[in-house]
């Protein structure tokens, strides 16, 4: 299963249930290839423009736009999902089988 430029564009922890729910439907012998924003810190970024589809507003008025994830962060999203077929590269860890094993 891939997962190509998505989770960061799901406001609030809905990137972590929509991970969760990617790992729920996914075969016991199945990949999930994930692809998203690495950034050196945090970052959320809000849009004014007026074609975005309107999900989460801030205290501006701005809609959320996305999400770049430092390593904190991406480890603290991996961590919460609850299975022992996560892994993540970016989170200082290599990739490994349902037993945790690389």
């Amino acid at each position: 299963m891939f997962s190509v430029s998505v989770l960061e564009h799901i406001p609030g922890n809905g990137d972590t249930l929509a991970l969760q729910e990617m790992l729920r439907v996914l075969k016991p012998s199945g990949s999930l290839v994930i692809t998203l924003p690495a950034f050196t810190h945090y970052v959320e970024e809000w849009s004014v423009a007026e074609h975005y589809w309107e999900t989460v507003r801030n205290e501006k008025g701005e809609t959320f736009f996305q999400r770049r994830y430092d390593q904190e962060r991406l480890g603290r999203r991996m961590d919460a999902v609850d299975t022992p077929r996560v892994s993540a590269g970016a989170g200082g860890r290599d990739c490994c089988d349902e037993h945790g094993t690389p």
